[in-house]
């Protein structure tokens, strides 16, 4: 089941364009938010990446403004992307922030949002039909530089009823 507003953050944009898997973003949710600071800071430090390109053709037109003053806040405690989803999630309680920000996740958590990083929203792919096999995606990011611990890579596919004979 879709969700009905997912709240991006900058890092599952990211990788999810390095391995061609934006469709699962979209599939994912009814709608899509991309804070302001978040494209701020995939788009404009890193203009000549060929994924820059795919993100900036798919997504102008979900870039969104939070709340200034609720940003603010936020932005005592985590950077500008996290704190401007962190305020739209907050407007949207309905939301779920697919971020993968360990001390943006925590506040999230905190605050009572829901949330989700890249490696759940691919989980969740696999248990709604959309994908039939978490680990080539998993082993697409790592061939993309994104370093998972073992230990995680193990509850991933685990969570996908992909166990890995030990």
């Amino acid at each position: 089941m879709a969700e009905p507003l997912i709240i991006c953050d900058a890092s599952p944009l990211i990788l999810l364009a390095k391995i061609d898997a934006l469709d699962l973003l979209l599939q994912a949710g009814d709608r899509l938010m991309i804070p302001r600071a978040v494209w701020n800071e995939v788009i404009v430090p890193l203009t000549t990446r060929p994924e820059v390109k795919k993100i900036r053709e798919r997504f102008a037109s979900v870039v969104t403004e939070a709340d200034p003053i609720l940003a603010a806040a936020y932005r005592l405690q985590v950077d500008s992307g996290e704190a401007e989803a962190l305020a739209l999630a907050a407007r949207h309680p309905q939301s779920i922030l697919l971020m993968d920000d360990a001390k943006g996740r925590r506040l999230a958590l905190v605050s009572g949002f829901r949330v989700m990083g890249t490696l759940g929203l691919f989980v969740r792919a696999k248990r709604s039909g959309q994908i039939l096999e978490v680990k080539p995606y998993l082993d697409r990011l790592q061939q993309n530089g994104l370093f998972v611990s073992p230990a995680l890579l193990a509850q991933v596919l685990k969570a996908s009823a992909e166990e890995q004979p030990t």
